[in-house]
């Protein structure tokens, strides 16, 4: 799963399975198990990128509010960093096969195909 934040800038999540719970058509969370690992830009009230967080362990749940990321909970063997962005070197924070193809994302629902 790749979220671009900014312009050079993406939230990343990779695992071996990745499941989406919703809740009255809205994502609710979703959990990511097997390798599960993350990186994530964390920002203040303010909206400016303070951090970056860096997780890796065996399950990663990811809660939502209002659309958005409201906490991430890793689960066994839980190894994590939190990064100042004055520190951070962005390019060797890609997660491995992960891989931004804005190109190819959907701008619009598409009419379900029929089975």
């Amino acid at each position: 799963i790749l979220n671009e934040t900014d312009e050079e800038l993406y939230n990343q999540i990779k695992g071996k399975k990745v499941t989406a719970y919703f809740k009255m058509d809205s994502l609710n969370n979703f959990v990511v198990e097997g390798n599960a690992q993350s990186i994530y830009y964390v920002k203040d009230d303010d909206g400016k990128y303070i951090a970056v967080n860096k997780t890796e362990c065996s399950l990663l749940k990811f809660l939502f509010s209002n659309g958005e990321i409201s906490d991430i909970k890793g689960y066994v063997d839980v190894k994590q960093k939190m990064i100042p962005m004055k520190d951070a070197n962005h390019e060797s924070l890609k997660l491995e096969g992960v891989v931004w193809k804005g190109d190819k994302r959907p701008k619009r629902p598409e009419k379900q195909l029929p089975l």
